[in-house]
């Protein structure tokens, strides 16, 4: 289904949180935290594309998200930020971040997908997780810049390869 809120939406405080569908808020987006893990039962698109006139608003998954689906991301101008581990016990299908964003895109922990895509909007990301592995071909079209690891120890696998073109 699709939701649709005005407003800011959080839930970061229940025991977990099931989601599939379009999540179209007005406003920023909190979901997840510490024990408030998120399963991806289907297809998930979250957006925040029409807050602020347009121009977009904040996306925050503080909890560990899993499941065999795909996560789809648009904040526009405004920044996303993955902060707990990614596909650590289901690996994600895919995760893609939308081409019109060009607010920062920060994915601070571990991450497991066969698929990502950095869009080809503005936005500077950065991968800094200790593992992170994408078994499928990944470029990162953003125009922005890109860091991947903060740390020697880091241990990045790119499967099929990786092209960089910011």
């Amino acid at each position: 289904g699709t939701y649709s809120l005005d407003g800011n939406f959080q839930a970061n405080s229940q025991s977990s949180i099931s989601a599939m569908g379009s999540f179209d808020v007005n406003g920023t987006i909190l979901m997840g935290g510490a024990a408030t893990p998120i399963s991806l039962i289907g297809t998930t698109n979250i957006s925040t594309a029409t807050a602020n006139s347009g121009l977009g608003a904040n996306i925050s998954l503080a909890g560990t998200v899993n499941g065999a689906q795909s996560l789809n991301l648009n904040a526009m101008s405004g920044q996303i930020s993955l902060s707990a581990a990614l596909g650590s016990t289901t690996s994600l299908t895919a995760i893609n971040i939308d081409s019109t964003q060009t607010g920062d895109v920060a994915i601070s922990a571990n991450l497991s997908t066969s698929s990502f895509s950095s869009g080809n909007g503005s936005a500077n990301f950065s991968l800094t997780g200790s593992v992170v592995s994408i078994s499928n071909a990944t470029t990162f079209a953003n125009t922005g810049s890109l860091q991947l690891g903060d740390g020697a120890a880091d241990a990045f696998t790119f499967s099929a390869g990786f092209t960089a073109t910011t």
